[in-house]
């Protein structure tokens, strides 16, 4: 069962539905540091034509459309894995608001190589930039949930114009898929891509 947190005013929770398309859709390993595209429409065309970051074509029932093609910008570098276990969740913020932020979120996912862990990344996907990266007993995630919706309030609270921000948390999901082909572990920081495409997604559809 998966576990969707809401939190408060512009900082919705979005859907794995919402950041990957379509319902068991796969990721499409590649080379972390390269530039991914993902695009979302119909799957049966024909006389396409692409022009920058659209397409236009026509369906086999003969309706014509376009198509719009999201570019996910590199991925940042990922830090080193923190445990988080040992964390003061009531007292120390995970996603701090500094002079620098530009956008808070938070994904978490199940370890694909132990499953009482999750991974977690803190993501300001406005700045190009990983905060951290991190492992965490499934028994507390419900600390982080709290210290998500304290975080995200605080930056909202804040003032910063244009503040957006959100969090996801996709435990007792879909295992994640494996790493790219040309890294051979399931470490935290072979798993930022994935991560950054989800909270890219998630800084794309707030509002």
């Amino acid at each position: 069962m998966r576990h969707i947190v809401p939190l408060l005013a512009v900082m919705s929770v979005v859907s794995s539905l919402a950041c990957t398309g379509a319902e068991g859709e796969a990721w499409v390993p590649g080379n972390a540091r390269a530039p991914q595209a993902q695009s979302q429409g119909l799957a049966t065309t024909t006389g396409t034509t692409s022009t920058g970051t659209t397409s236009t074509g026509t369906t086999s029932t003969g309706t014509t459309y376009t198509q719009a093609y999201v570019v996910i910008p590199r991925t940042p570098t990922v830090p080193a894995e923190m445990d988080l276990d040992r964390w003061d969740f009531a007292g120390t913020p995970l996603l701090p608001t500094t002079s620098t932020t530009r956008s808070l979120y938070l994904v978490a996912f199940d370890s694909p190589v132990d499953s009482t862990r999750v991974y977690v990344y803190g993501i300001d996907v406005a700045a190009n930039r990983f905060l951290f990266s991190g492992t965490l007993s499934k028994r507390l995630v419900p600390s982080l949930s709290r210290r998500m919706g304290i975080d995200l309030g605080n930056y909202q609270a804040s003032g910063a114009s244009n503040s957006k921000g959100s969090g996801l948390l996709e435990i007792e999901g879909p295992i994640p898929p494996p790493p790219p082909p040309n890294i051979h572990d399931w470490s935290v920081e072979n798993y930022g891509n994935y991560a950054w495409q989800k909270g890219f997604f998630m800084h794309s559809a707030t509002f």
